[in-house]
């Protein structure tokens, strides 16, 4: 006898079917896309070039709909795994009035079901490296206190850690980050989400070692602990996460140093808060910027595809869009 298959995995074959057809998908947007792409260059330099539509054969649509049957059907369709064929046909005026509607229809399901723990990043007002802003309700909603220390994931399994502070003059659905949380987290204002989440198992560190970057020092010969770190750290509770870069400002000099964080406590350590009791450390050389991979990332990422902008953002809402309702 046959045994009957678990609801685990019947699930899980479930979702392999789901992001086979969400590949397939995001596939066919593409060709389509660069077909457009490809057509709008050839206009700038008078070439005329039919831009292709593409929907499942069968379905109503504008215009006169390819079919996939016949003689030119191999020509004229691209077959889908999961049975079925997508006609290709010249696009028109009402196709893209059709895919308009379809992305804000999207936008405003998505904007339903997207967790509340996911807001989109804007840029913050306040020039603190340690303090991002929601809006009172969404702290409300997750239950955020006025102080408390949070997480944040961003792109490229980036995180950092920050106070979280109320600010009723923004949307709800965004968190005001700091630049320079922004540029450690890769994230675009305005398009990107993050996952803010409560962080209450992180503790006072012991020891914290920073070491200044070279070429933002200039013509700075002094301490840099005295100058620019005790300022910066004194009874201001700053949570801090290891390998992270932060620039610190010194109104007395009116210079920027950028700083990175070496280590707290020991290498399992990873995030910690600079107390009044914590010894903050500067021991070693400068570090410098062409050799650190913090500056020279070598993951990839949406943003290292140089243009069809449109094109990637189409694909992103279909590929990353899903992975944000939960």
């Amino acid at each position: 006898m046959r045994p009957f298959a678990s609801a685990p995995a019947l699930r899980a074959a479930a979702m392999l079917r789901r992001n086979d057809g969400r590949c397939m998908l995001a596939l066919a947007v593409l060709a389509c896309s660069c077909a457009a792409a490809a057509a709008a260059a050839a206009a700038t330099h008078g070439v005329s070039r039919p831009v292709i539509a593409l929907r499942r054969a069968g379905t109503a649509g504008h215009g006169k709909p390819a079919q996939c049957s016949g003689a030119g059907a191999d020509a004229q369709c691209l077959r889908l795994k999961g049975g079925g064929r997508l006609a290709m046909r010249e696009r028109d005026a009402g196709d893209q009035a059709m895919f308009e509607a379809e992305r804000e229809a999207l936008k405003a399901t998505l904007s339903k079901v997207i967790s509340k723990n996911r807001p989109i990043a804007a840029q913050s007002n306040s020039n603190d490296n340690s303090i991002i802003s929601l809006h009172p309700k969404r702290m409300e909603d997750l239950g955020f206190f006025n102080g408390d220390t949070v997480k944040i994931q961003g792109r490229r399994g980036r995180e950092t850690v920050c106070v979280v502070v109320p600010e009723e003059k923004m949307e709800e659905d965004q968190i005001a980050l700091p630049k320079n949380a922004l540029d450690w987290l890769r994230l675009t204002i305005g398009e990107d989400r993050v996952k803010v989440s409560q962080f209450p198992e992180i503790k006072n560190a012991k020891r914290v070692h920073v070491l200044p970057f070279k070429h933002s020092m200039g013509s700075f010969e002094g301490d840099v602990f005295d100058s620019f770190l005790k300022p910066y750290f004194f009874e201001n509770y700053r949570p801090v996460h290891a390998g992270e870069i932060m620039p610190v400002y010194s109104a007395e000099l009116d210079q920027t140093i950028m700083f990175k964080i070496m280590q707290i406590d020991d290498e399992e350590t990873t995030y910690g808060v600079v107390a009044p009791e914590t010894v903050v450390y500067t021991e070693g050389d400068p570090l410098d910027r062409e050799a650190d991979p913090s500056f020279n990332p070598t993951e990839l990422g949406w943003d290292d595809i140089g243009g069809l902008d449109k094109q990637i953002a189409q694909l992103r809402e279909l590929v990353c869009g899903p992975l944000l309702v939960n």
